[in-house]
């Protein structure tokens, strides 16, 4: 999976978030919680990869999605199914953390 070159639509949520956690750190040193965000945050962002993690019969992928991540659901296998999302998009969401950081940094240096 790969979403380049990388925009501001197809990365808002997840600026949104960096932007609110104040975070600059690696993304592995993340709790679950906040990976589960990112996640989420990433696949509405980019629903062409809804398309390759969520069964086809699933025909309201964004709905499907925010009730996979909401926090009102808790299970061992939403947990396990969470986690198999997040290795299967790891690569591409420390692609996308990064340039959003390196673009945060920058508009920060313009400002000095």
């Amino acid at each position: 999976m790969h979403i380049y070159p990388y925009s501001i639509d197809r990365t808002k949520r997840v600026k949104e978030l960096i932007l609110e956690w104040g975070y600059y750190e690696d993304l592995l040193e993340l709790d679950d919680y906040r990976k589960d965000k990112l996640c989420e945050a990433l696949l509405l962002d980019n629903p062409e990869y809804m398309e390759e993690l969520i069964p086809a019969i699933i025909d309201k992928k964004s709905e499907w999605i925010e009730m996979l991540y909401g926090d009102y659901v808790a299970s061992d296998l939403i947990d396990e199914y969470r986690e198999s999302v997040y290795l299967n998009i790891e690569g591409v969401l420390e692609d996308v953390v990064s340039w959003v950081q390196a673009d945060l940094r920058r508009e920060a240096s313009i400002y000095e």
